[in-house]
């Protein structure tokens, strides 16, 4: 969530920098500077958006640096791995910076790099998210204090800590859940090869700490007072019946991963209105302020109730004889286990059950292009498909939905059906996140400031010419 809405606000920036109009994506306001009309181009917006993305890979997502860049060779193109001294020297001042990028001719390399740089000092710098891992939490102190070395990205910084351990929860019977056993426990995991490990619940601290960019304010969902025993056998209930219907494994196993859930929307949306590389730099844009936001509303919920995971509540049930999902999706039906040997459909994520965070962003999401497609075209999204093919999704077919609200439900109800949550959850996903995709709209037509770039006939499409060296417009 947190890396595309850095590489959208990059692909974003850029369109701006080398615009009239267009509003810059952090602070909402004119960019630092506006590079000069000759260089106003999907050319040169689409080698300064590849330039600032690779900066932001190569510094916050290191491992995956060598790889887009094996990309970007691939295709011909070298493109700086860092920020040079000038710019870094310049801080956030605007005049210098602009003498930087002129005295490199506002190069689309440059200008990648001061839009990285304007990133790392506007949008990650002290944000909340604790990218870098500048703070660290001090359990003797209990509170966060400056990290001096070995800083870990995206580190907790409010002490969050599991009520429950794994090792000393008094089970109570075996279909009742009392007091701290409702808490959330860390689930035990391994790699296959004899290391065993227990979960840390991701990020509990983002809640809190990040500043939402489009909503006013959190909405509090109200607690869900489970019966423990009755959710229980609805969950197993739920994927026995799983267990022999191919078609929402897919659906499982197809949202389970939000880029593919994301991929899809923005091939649909970009096919069926036909948009520009300019209108989908927008439309994305929005997207990932939307669904950070909606990350950041359904984990303040998640953290405060702090609710047991069903793959706990089963397995306490020890000895006790199941029917249920065999661990191996080859498996013809369901078959009889001993509790102890529970296992969904797909991983438990690492963090609290209640409420759906999957629901929650399914909604944002179809909030969100429903106002858009309804707004900038007249019209809504509809009939979207998808193969499901490896490796984000491993079952064979397509996977379709009628239009987004069709989109969503099938998002939320794939969680219910891979055992994962319990009922009340996935209906209080979508309350949590119910209103920010509108917010997400606002950000987008205030961002694009009725700038020509967006109309069809100013827009780059997959057919365009690219620009010519020394005719008007054109490239540099």
């Amino acid at each position: 969530v947190r890396g595309a809405e850095l590489i959208g606000t990059a692909t974003y920036n850029c369109l701006a920098y080398h615009d009239t109009a267009a509003l810059d994506r952090i602070t909402e306001a004119p960019p630092l500077f506006r590079v000069p009309q000759f260089a106003h181009n999907a050319f040169a917006r689409v080698i300064c958006a590849l330039t600032a993305q690779q900066i932001i890979i190569a510094t916050q997502f290191t491992t995956l640096a060598p790889s887009t860049n094996a990309v970007l060779q691939g295709w011909g193109l070298t493109v700086p791995q860092s920020i040079r001294p000038e710019i870094l020297a310049c801080g956030i001042n605007s005049t210098c910076l602009f003498n930087v990028a002129q005295t490199d001719n506002f190069l689309p390399f440059v200008i990648g790099e001061i839009v990285a740089f304007e990133i790392f000092a506007l949008q990650v710098a002290n944000s909340g998210w604790n990218d870098d891992g500048n703070l660290v939490y001090d359990r003797c102190l209990r509170r966060a204090v400056p990290c001096e070395l070995n800083c870990q990205g995206y580190a907790d910084i409010i002490g969050y800590a599991p009520v429950n351990s794994p090792y000393n929860v008094g089970f109570g019977p075996k279909n009742r859940v009392f007091g701290r056993e409702r808490r959330w426990e860390p689930l035990l995991e391994t790699d296959g090869f004899g290391f065993f490990f227990r979960q840390e619940h991701i990020t509990p601290h983002i809640g809190f700490t990040v500043q939402p960019t489009v909503i006013d304010e959190i909405v509090m969902v109200d607690p869900p007072f489970y019966n423990y025993k009755l959710e229980t056998n609805l969950l197993l209930e739920r994927l026995r019946n799983l267990t022999t219907d191919i078609d929402k494994q897919r659906d499982v196993v197809f949202y389970d991963n939000k880029l593919s859930v994301r991929n899809l929307i923005q091939t649909e949306v970009r096919i069926q209105f036909n948009q520009s590389y300019e209108q989908e730099a927008l439309f994305i844009s929005a997207l990932d302020a939307t669904e950070a936001d909606s990350t950041i509303s359904v984990w303040r919920n998640k953290v405060h109730f702090d609710l047991v995971r069903p793959t706990t509540v089963i397995q306490r049930r020890s000895g006790q004889i199941i029917e249920t999902y065999s661990g191996n999706r080859n498996a013809p039906g369901p078959v009889s286990v001993a509790a102890r040997n529970y296992v969904p459909f797909v991983r438990t994520q690492p963090h609290s059950e209640y409420p759906s965070g999957s629901a929650c962003l399914c909604k944002g999401y179809q909030e969100y292009t429903d106002a858009f497609t309804q707004g900038e075209y007249g019209g809504l999204v509809s009939n979207l498909e998808i193969p499901c093919v490896p490796p984000l999704c491993d079952i064979p077919g397509v996977v379709r939905a009628s239009d987004m609200t069709d989109l969503s439900n099938r998002c939320g109800e794939s969680r219910l059906d891979a055992g994962l949550h319990f009922t009340a959850s996935v209906p209080a996903g979508r309350q949590a996140c119910g209103g920010i995709g509108p917010k997400g709209y606002e950000l987008a037509t205030k961002l694009k400031a009725n700038s020509p770039a967006f109309l069809p006939e100013n827009g780059h499409f997959p057919n365009s010419p690219r620009p010519v060296c020394g005719d008007a417009g054109g490239a540099h």
